[in-house]
């Protein structure tokens, strides 16, 4: 027996730490249930550049590689 599915997810985060926590919980999910993940179709944007944020968020956005799915 087969299953197939289709679905979005969407994250929003503030800054890119945040998301790239976001994105290692749904990888354990995707590896305990056996989700493929297709990063091919994968795709970030970032909204309202000029907010006006702390510099501690402004800090960790600057040490952060991109962000990635495994």
């Amino acid at each position: 027996m087969f299953f197939y599915y289709a679905d979005d997810i969407i994250i929003l985060a503030t800054i890119k730490h945040e998301a790239q926590q976001m994105l290692k919980i749904i990888e354990r999910y995707g590896n305990e249930y056996e989700i493929k993940f297709n990063v091919g179709k994968t795709y970030s944007m970032a909204f309202n550049q000029r907010q006006k944020r702390s510099r501690k968020e402004e800090q960790k956005d600057n040490v952060q590689n991109e962000l990635m799915v495994m």
